[in-house]
């Protein structure tokens, strides 16, 4: 994880980890109280930019990307992953069904 996403799952909580290990995981980066300040600032700001794209509508290639280009693209035997499922986790991960709904 870098800093902003341990930050952010120190703030909101984690499915993975507990509280206690991902502070311990902060403990032992031995950041300086300088770097912890710009890590709370660049959080909001990353927690501003994340709103803001989750208002956004999709743009026509996200479209293509996300829902249109997963069914084109050949599936091999031997691997359990697809296009369709990595975007679908993404989809969800980043808070992108939001946009659909808006649509």
């Amino acid at each position: 994880m870098t800093n902003i996403e341990l930050y952010d799952a120190i703030t909101n909580g984690s499915d993975q980890f507990s509280v206690e290990e991902l502070n311990l995981e902060l403990d032992s980066r031995r950041l300086t109280l300088q770097q912890l300040v710009k890590i709370e600032a660049d959080y909001r700001t990353y927690k501003a930019i994340q709103q803001k794209r989750i208002d956004q509508p999709f743009s026509p290639q996200e479209y293509l990307i996300c829902f249109v280009f997963p069914f084109f693209t050949p599936r091999p035997r031997w691997r359990d992953d697809h296009l369709s499922l990595s975007e679908s986790e993404r989809y969800k991960k980043y808070g992108l069904a939001k946009n659909w709904n808006n649509q």
